[in-house]
């Protein structure tokens, strides 16, 4: 299998070069992903095996340049050249690329409904429980890092209703949401997610949403992030304002040693102090920036957009 594995991505690394030679490498985990034998073979193979495999060959992503997969992951990292010294960037980069290939092993597991017994070292429940108990939504606000299917199944969350923001739903595979308990209910990222999601939080249940892009056509506010602006949705803090919902940031991180079973999930304090209304949409992005950026810098490894950098800083 691990023959089979290598042959296509080969393959694939040289159908999908542009003519300028790169290769689009989130959208190659993506098409993997999609095509239901490919993924059913992977999945007979145990998983700690497999995300071995698969990070080996994002290792060599990065090492042999493929696709100019490496300079452009680098070129993006200059921007934090105040951050991490040069040595560092080119571990971190290393390291970013082969969890990033393995990451794809646990949305195989989830899609599959197998996923293993992982040991899930669970940290900041009360960030989670005391808004509820006191009849307050939560939003998790989160960064692209491990599968956030770890976070709906530990503890705090396994038995929260729980609605997620996906872009297409129903549509194609989906990487982080195939495969979720079904106490998670997809919702489309559109003006049809708002009757919902106001909903949920009134009736004091979670919502989560990724905060490190935006989707398309959705209302933007500007936030600090790296030392620059990056945009967030203006409409999710609106929502956070009208409900009075807590704002909870949200990380989960597979340990760097991918023959443990070991997945880290952290709930941190409330960004709105127990009181979203009293914030303008300002304040709250500003406090949202900050706290995405602190997520990244926590597990810069496991952020999968490090090569859209530059798109994404103003």
């Amino acid at each position: 299998m691990q023959n089979v594995l290598q042959t296509r991505w080969r393959i694939d690394c040289e159908k999908r070069r542009s003519p300028r030679g790169n290769i689009d490498v989130h959208r190659l985990l993506g098409d993997w992903f999609d095509d239901a034998e490919w993924r059913r073979d992977l999945s007979r193979i145990p998983s700690r095996q497999r995300r071995v495999m698969l990070s080996d060959v994002g290792r060599d992503m990065f090492v042999d340049n493929i696709g100019n997969y490496a300079k452009e992951l680098r070129w993006n990292m200059e921007l934090v050249d105040w951050v991490w010294t040069d040595e560092q960037r080119r571990s971190l980069a290393l390291d970013h690329a082969r969890l990033l290939f393995a990451s794809l092993s646990d949305s195989i597991d989830f899609a599959s409904g197998t996923f293993p017994q992982t040991e899930l070292d669970v940290s900041g429940a009360e960030h989670v429980l005391d808004p509820s108990e006191t009849g307050r939504g939560v939003i998790l606000v989160s960064v692209f890092q491990t599968h956030p299917g770890y976070a709906f199944v530990s503890p705090p969350l396994r038995d929260r209703k729980i609605g997620v923001i996906r872009k297409a739903p129903g549509g194609s595979a989906s990487l982080t949401l195939d495969g979720l308990p079904k106490s998670v209910a997809e919702l489309p990222a559109s003006t049809a997610a708002v009757r919902p999601l106001l909903k949920l939080l009134n009736e004091g249940s979670v919502t989560a949403a990724y905060c490190d892009y935006i989707y398309e056509g959705s209302g933007t506010i500007e936030a600090p992030m790296f030392g620059a602006w990056v945009s967030v949705s203006r409409s999710l803090l609106k929502i956070a304002r009208q409900t009075n919902a807590a704002i909870v940031p949200m990380a989960v991180a597979r340990d760097l040693d991918l023959s443990k079973e070991l997945v880290r999930v952290e709930f941190f304090p409330d960004l709105t102090d127990g009181d979203s209304r009293r914030f303008q949409l300002s304040d709250l992005s500003f406090r949202l920036g900050i706290a995405l950026e602190c997520l990244i810098r926590r597990y810069p490894v496991q952020w999968r957009l490090w090569n859209t950098l530059r798109d994404r800083l103003n």
